[in-house]
């Protein structure tokens, strides 16, 4: 049955996604952290990127596999919903797909650029420290497009999969817990989008990124409320999907 198998590869492709979202902030804070501490001075981020080139790009590959995981979810939810009867959510699961795809763009071209031209610029950096206001203006575009551009998007991705898995799984009202708690996981995230605008666009070599600190706690916030939310994503999809199991083999009989 069609449902059946396009079920059980969204199945997967939400545990991949659960997986890979506890990996990649495991990876921020167990192997990048010193080349992204705000705290520290420009010089020593960029000292700790030039010398351990190899660390920082394997740092990154979490976060370029959490963007592949988001990509297959969002494709895995349409097929999904494009069979279940009344197509109920594929409109918008369809939306949270193309916002995926919009959010893939200026993150993975971001991260591109962190694992390449970073790197050249910590070591220019640490051969001539006057290049650092040059490295920092470097780094603040990238946590734009990375901290402002994508999360927006991705943000606006999880508002959508709420929507769509609310929708196919008895309507929005029915399922009031589950979009509230879905509300309170993407807000958290646009919250780090407001704080990481701010941040960004008021850097200084003297002040660093002003209030980066609010960016922090809200990122905090939402990757950890991120794994009971696609927890409870699983859950919600399948008591709809064995209700509808159970009605096909009771029609049948």
């Amino acid at each position: 049955m069609a449902e059946e198998r396009r079920y059980r590869v969204l199945i997967a492709a939400l545990l991949a996604a659960l997986m890979i979202h506890v990996l990649a902030p495991a990876a921020m804070v167990g192997i990048l952290q010193p080349g992204l501490d705000v705290n520290a001075a420009v010089g020593a981020r960029a000292a700790w990127v030039a010398g351990h080139p190899g660390w920082w790009r394997l740092g990154w590959v979490p976060w370029q596999l959490s963007a592949a995981s988001d990509l297959w979810l969002s494709v895995a939810l349409v097929r999904y919903l494009s069979r279940v009867p009344g197509r109920r959510g594929f409109g918008w699961a369809l939306g949270a797909l193309a916002a995926t795809l919009a959010a893939v763009l200026p993150d993975q071209w971001a991260e591109a650029l962190e694992v390449t031209r970073a790197v050249a610029e910590a070591r220019a950096t640490v051969a001539d420290p006057a290049h650092a206001g040059a490295y920092l203006a470097f780094e603040a575009h990238l946590l734009l497009l990375t901290g402002t551009c994508a999360t927006t998007l991705y943000a606006l991705m999880g508002f959508l999969w709420t929507a769509a898995v609310a929708a196919a799984s008895g309507g929005l009202r029915r399922n009031g817990a589950f979009v509230a708690f879905g509300s309170v996981v993407w807000l958290a995230f646009l919250g780090a989008v407001a704080f990481n605008t701010f941040a960004v666009t008021h850097a200084t070599l003297a002040g660093g990124y002003p209030r980066f600190g609010v960016t922090a706690a809200f990122n905090t916030a939402g990757f950890a409320l991120l794994t009971p939310f696609l927890i409870a994503f699983g859950l919600v999809l399948r008591r709809a999907h064995r209700a509808r199991v159970r009605g096909g083999r009771s029609g049948l009989q």
